[in-house]
């Protein structure tokens, strides 16, 4: 439902401010609300030297091609694009809404920020108390996820209460450790595979030179290994040799045991040393 009309009292008054280059807040008509100024201020726009409003400056198609760039190729965000002033004479809001008119941006995270859990004012008393009470030791990934919220979140809060945790204390949360546990179990586990997966590539590698060397049209001579049986070639390839030098005299010694039974060997030794230091410990 409109208001009452302007009076002639009233625009004279709002005129009279505006030409003292006053801005929106500023400004103080009774009765009228800061909306209804606005709207008159507008309206005011080039007459009697009021109010002459912002110059717009349309975007030119090179800004709207190095917005593309940035946001496709680099995946900037607006706020980086106007603190580095990539565009120059662009604000923050400005690129803001030229990406969202344009479609720009990483869809993922335009998703994320429109699913984005926000608090309102009850539950960010309540997070700010439980931040300085019963939460002041818990880490900030817990906080998170018992929250709803992200965790960058949780420390910026944690900054403005100055309840920020020491390094210490970060990592003496039971959280922490048990992070660092499933962290070290799954390493172990992908460094397991990766040399199971080095040891076939490296036999298959063995067989396919046993198999050249056995096409070549003059052969090293054979040698079995003793541990498996199997039949190799008498070279440095399949069988370790070490230098012996006994005074004047230097000679070499070939392993009888080929490669693949020294690797599995050795992996049996240090397995049986791990398991006698835990049980030591």
């Amino acid at each position: 439902m409109p208001g009452p009309r302007w009076t002639e009292e009233e625009l004279t008054a709002l005129q009279a401010q505006i030409r003292e280059h006053r801005l929106l807040p500023a400004i103080c008509i009774p009765g009228k609300s800061t909306a209804a100024i606005n709207n008159q201020r507008r309206r005011q726009k080039g007459l009697n030297g009021a109010f002459q409003g912002r110059k717009l400056r349309p975007w030119t198609i090179t800004e709207v091609k190095a917005l593309r760039s940035f946001t496709e190729e680099y995946h900037f965000s607006a706020a980086l694009i106007a603190q580095l002033e990539l565009i120059p004479g662009r604000s923050r809001d400005a690129v803001s809404k030229m990406m969202f008119r344009q479609g720009f941006g990483d869809p993922g995270i335009k998703l994320r920020a429109r699913q984005a859990y926000r608090l309102n004012s009850g539950r960010r008393r309540e997070l700010e108390a439980f931040l300085c009470n019963e939460g002041r030791f818990a880490s900030s990934e817990e906080i998170s996820e018992r929250w709803g919220i992200a965790q960058q979140t949780v420390n910026g809060y944690r900054r403005r209460l100055h309840a920020q945790l020491s390094w210490e204390q970060a990592r003496a949360s039971e959280h922490y450790k048990a992070k660092q546990q499933n962290v070290a179990r799954t390493v172990g586990v992908q460094s397991c595979q990766w040399w199971q997966a080095w040891r076939a590539r490296r036999e298959q590698k063995l067989r396919h030179l046993r198999v050249k060397l056995q096409l070549s049209a003059c052969p090293p001579p054979r040698r079995s290994c003793q541990t498996c049986g199997e039949e190799w070639f008498a070279t440095k390839d399949f069988f370790y040799v070490t230098r012996k030098s006994a005074g004047h005299e230097a000679g070499k010694s070939m392993s009888r045991t080929c490669f693949l039974c020294q690797s599995e060997r050795r992996r049996g030794e240090c397995a049986e040393l791990g398991k006698s230091k835990r049980a030591a410990a």
